[in-house]
């Protein structure tokens, strides 16, 4: 996965929690807080501009869990039934997309 693939993961991520709150029948719109999706976003453009090492091994290996917590994340979101586990699989994942922005630094 490149950074541009990574940009474009994350607004996928994005627009399924905006669509929860368009889609009444979901009851997990409310469960995810608005600063867990901004911060999300912030990291999105923050992938964006900063000039990431796509060749690290740190890169390789928070890619892999990106992806993996993202495969949860959209488990989570199609369950539509639980609100905590979406926040705590939602949470991982900007921590995780979080540890690759620093491990750049």
């Amino acid at each position: 996965m490149t950074k541009v693939e990574l940009v474009k993961l994350i607004g996928d991520v994005l627009r399924q929690l905006d669509n929860l709150k368009t889609n009444r029948s979901a009851d997990l719109s409310g469960a995810v807080r608005p600063e867990i999706r901004n911060t999300l976003a912030r990291q999105q453009l923050k992938i964006a501009i900063t000039d990431l090492d796509e060749s690290t091994p740190a890169f390789f290996k928070a890619i892999e869990d990106i992806l993996a917590l993202n495969a949860t994340l959209h488990g989570a979101i199609d369950a539509a039934d639980n609100g905590v586990a979406l926040t705590d699989n939602l949470k991982c994942f900007v921590k995780t997309v979080d540890g690759l922005i620093e491990s750049q630094h």
